[in-house]
């Protein structure tokens, strides 16, 4: 007679899903910073580029639901609340009932089926396990009722088949940020080989067996901050992001979004705080910094924050396009989050209408009208602005604020 339930349950691990996809892609970023130049430089690219997305993509394991085995065995069930079923057992007691046990195997690594994420709809699930190479979930016959099970247990596995799609998508998703993140890794390493040939004049090799202590990490920019003298009102310093930093930030951003309009499959059906994640998960991997989204910030939450030393040095809001109104709404709402520490700032705009080119220009028009408008700095892109504008209630506190704006018209 079994006594012990297994322990292993689905998407209950101490794992992160999201922490899982970003380790892969440090890994890759590093490797291809730790390449021989000499390889890097004459090895055929698309090869090399193919060789890292097969290294370091992540593969959902094929559930055979067409195999799925059915058992009958027995088990001494411990008294409590059952929510699967809606049956309550004096916790004083323990019961001897029969159990259906249904397993369905799969091929892969049964990881994935283990870690946390918030991307999964229901969260964590308790009563689907990992057992060797099947998937497995039980259902107590409490009342001798078959037609019970079996209602149940077709729920269940809708219930998975539901999570197990939206794990599919999340792994879709990654592969793309993989393949978009090694493609910019190549490009970044490359350029830099080719620069520091042409200043030295011959070919750059790697110098092997170089002391470890040697070896910069190139891996993430470290977080340039200038600390200027001491706020009049509070004498502690102020920490502001370097600009070179901040065009870095944009840059990327800006990347992420025309690769968004050249690929629609990555933001069909998405919403905002869905397209936020996917900024993130770019961003992550290339700072020394803290990124976070949908944070509390003052008097809100702001979509995406990054923070140096327990201070607020970017803010960023994503929204879709709804008009004049809703930008400049979304710009107050923006400035609403700062704090006095806060002077570098973004707005992406995805844009779901078919006349992209008068909404860019109600955009550029009718920003002059927010009332904490200062000036225009200039356009970096058509579609990537540059602006002074002021904090609420103090016009000598200026805030940089980029505005990005990307066309995601669905029928592209």
């Amino acid at each position: 007679m079994i006594e012990d339930f297994p322990k292993t349950f689905m998407f209950c691990n101490e794992g992160n899903l999201n922490e899982y996809f970003y380790k892969n892609i440090e890994n890759l970023i590093s490797e291809v910073i730790e390449e021989d130049p000499d390889y890097l430089s004459r090895t055929d690219e698309s090869e090399y580029l193919k060789y890292l997305i097969n290294k370091y993509s992540i593969r959902v394991p094929h559930l055979k639901f067409e195999e799925m085995t059915l058992w009958q065995i027995n088990r001494l069930i411990p008294g409590k609340w059952f929510p699967q079923q809606f049956v309550f057992l004096d916790r004083e007691k323990k019961y001897e009932k029969e159990v259906y046990k249904y397993s369905i195997p799969f091929e892969g690594d049964g990881e994935l089926f283990k870690l946390r994420s918030e991307g999964i709809s229901g969260g964590n699930d308790a009563s689907t396990y990992i057992e060797n190479q099947y998937l497995c979930f039980e259902l107590i016959n409490f009342d001798g009722n078959l037609q019970v099970i079996k209602d149940w247990a077709n729920n269940k596995l809708g219930l998975i088949k539901q999570k197990y799609l939206q794990l599919t998508q999340k792994t879709h998703e990654f592969s793309f940020t993989l393949e978009w993140q090694a493609q910019n890794a190549i490009t970044e390493r490359k350029s830099k080989i080719t620069n520091i040939s042409e200043i030295l004049g011959v070919p750059l090799k790697k110098i092997l067996n170089v002391p470890e202590v040697f070896s910069p990490n190139e891996s993430k920019k470290q977080l340039v901050v200038i600390k200027p003298s001491l706020n009049e009102k509070t004498h502690s310093p102020e920490y502001v992001l370097s600009d070179e930093i901040y065009f870095d930030i944009l840059k990327k951003i800006h990347d992420i979004g025309k690769n968004f309009e050249r690929h629609p499959s990555t933001h069909l059906g998405k919403q905002e705080e869905d397209l936020r994640d996917l900024i993130i998960t770019f961003l992550q991997p290339h700072y020394e910094l803290s990124i976070t989204g949908e944070t509390f910030n003052k008097s809100g939450k702001t979509d995406i924050l990054i923070r140096y030393q327990n201070t607020n040095v970017f803010v960023a809001e994503c929204k879709f396009w709804q008009g004049e109104k809703g930008f400049l709404k979304t710009i107050s709402q923006l400035l609403n989050y700062l704090t006095w520490r806060d002077s570098k700032a973004a707005v992406i705009m995805f844009v779901r209408k078919k006349d992209f080119s008068s909404m860019l220009q109600t955009a550029k028009s009718g920003i002059s009208k927010h009332e904490n408008y200062i000036e225009f700095i200039g356009e970096q892109q058509e579609t990537w602005l540059n602006y002074n504008f002021h904090l609420n209630g103090d016009e000598k506190r200026k805030v940089k604020l980029a505005v990005l704006l990307f066309n995601l018209e669905e029928s592209k």
